[in-house]
């Protein structure tokens, strides 16, 4: 019986998905801009959105907000925090988007043009890129006394390797004795 179920969804999987080859493409990705100073921007919203973007798009909406950035509009800052800080994107870097929120004069604007419930989000934010520096921090800690260990390591090897080459030359210099002693005795 349940293997009947199994196959069935299979095959509805199977079915959909070939289906969705015969729709139209979509007609454009929709974007997200900043909105007027008045209206406060909804980055959860934001950041969801680019979750959903391919790599190109990704590309695409960093050089947006970069260009934006560049013409000082106000909530660039916030949408390339965000961009930052999504593993995805082609600016990914936790130290940066970590530094942004520590600068004074960005956290005020965030405090004043934030809604409660983003401020909250801006909140996690700040605690889970605080969470992955210090993950970074122990995992670039951890390849350095692995690579200490794998020099102390290298470093026997060859020690080992070196007495193994002597005690063998030895071996076969005794070898030689025995047979030099041997060839005299008979």
């Amino acid at each position: 019986m349940k293997v009947t179920h199994l196959i069935l969804l299979i095959a509805l999987t199977q079915l959909l998905q070939g289906c969705s080859l015969f729709l139209p493409p979509p007609a454009s990705t929709p974007v997200i801009t900043a909105q007027p100073l008045a209206a406060k921007p909804n980055l959860s919203a934001y950041y969801q959105w680019l979750k959903g973007l391919e790599a190109e798009q990704l590309a695409s909406e960093t050089a947006l907000q970069q260009q934006r950035k560049s013409e000082q509009v106000p909530d660039a800052d916030l949408f390339l925090l965000l961009l930052r800080s999504l593993p995805s994107s082609p600016i990914h870097n936790p130290y940066t988007a970590k530094a942004m929120l520590n600068q004074g004069d960005f956290n005020q604007y965030i405090y004043a043009h934030v809604s409660a419930a983003d401020l909250a989000f801006v909140t996690m934010l700040r605690d889970q890129l605080n969470q992955q520096l210090l993950l970074l921090q122990a995992n670039k800690q951890n390849v350095t006394q692995s690579q200490q260990e794998i020099a102390k390591l290298t470093l026997k090897l060859a020690m080992y390797q070196e007495a193994n080459t002597s005690l063998t030359e030895k071996l076969e210099q005794l070898k030689a004795i025995e047979a030099q002693l041997n060839a005299r005795d008979h």
